[in-house]
């Protein structure tokens, strides 16, 4: 089973991602969590935890003493989802209706 999908929603003062969960839920991390060039919108997977395979989220800066403490992301890019939901969003705003064209008359 895959890990829980998260969307990057916002990057707040340029250092705090907030992500949110395909089943609603919120997270704020460090912007240090995920990769390099990553925008509003990318579709993530919390990489697996150093021994134990198991994601160890947490809040807020790393915890430097910590026992699973790693450097670097703790996300990763899923390319084809983040393909997919921007498709699905592409679809969805080219169905909306268009207003009026040529000149308008208030």
């Amino acid at each position: 089973m895959p890990a829980p999908l998260w969307i990057l929603d916002r990057i707040e003062d340029g250092a705090i991602a907030i992500l949110l969960s395909d089943d609603g839920g919120e997270r704020q991390v460090p912007l240090s969590y995920l990769p390099s060039g990553i925008r509003e919108g990318a579709a993530l997977r919390e990489k697996p935890g150093p021994s134990d395979g198991v994601p160890h989220h947490q809040e807020g800066p790393p915890d430097r003493d910590g026992p699973h403490h790693r450097e670097g992301p703790r996300y990763i890019l899923d390319q084809e989802e983040t393909e997919r939901l921007q498709d699905e969003a592409r679809k969805l705003r080219d169905s909306l209706p268009r207003g009026p064209s040529g000149p308008l008359s208030l």
